[in-house]
């Protein structure tokens, strides 16, 4: 893979990340801010907009993931350095799939109830 194309995929996957996270935060705040509990009228279409906007961005994620995880050994700098960052990048990887998880159930149960 060209070096240019990696950090790009790269870049993306992160990007993706943020866009999932400000759309899950975007339907806390709607939930939050209707009265009944239940999104009605424009916020519900809203909140829907936000929905299929976290759905992409998440199989975007998965998706760059996928080429990040396939070449990330071609662009270590050196063995210690990719062995290193191996026991961290689990962790993080732990979390943030169990954050997924959650905040997707969450988001679907809120639009779709």
């Amino acid at each position: 893979m060209k070096a240019w194309l990696y950090h790009l995929n790269n870049f993306a996957h992160d990007l993706f990340t943020g866009i999932w996270c400000g759309c899950f935060v975007n339907l806390v705040a709607l939930r939050s801010w209707s009265d009944s509990g239940l999104m009605t009228g424009p916020a519900h279409d809203l909140a829907r907009l936000m929905f299929g906007m976290g759905a992409g961005a998440l199989a975007a994620v998965l998706t760059t993931g996928i080429f990040r995880y396939i070449y990330r050994f071609e662009w270590q700098q050196t063995e210690q350095l990719a062995l290193a960052k191996k026991p961290v990048l689990i962790v993080k990887h732990i979390i943030l799939g169990l954050l997924f998880l959650v905040g997707s159930l969450l988001a679907v149960f809120w639009v779709f109830p």
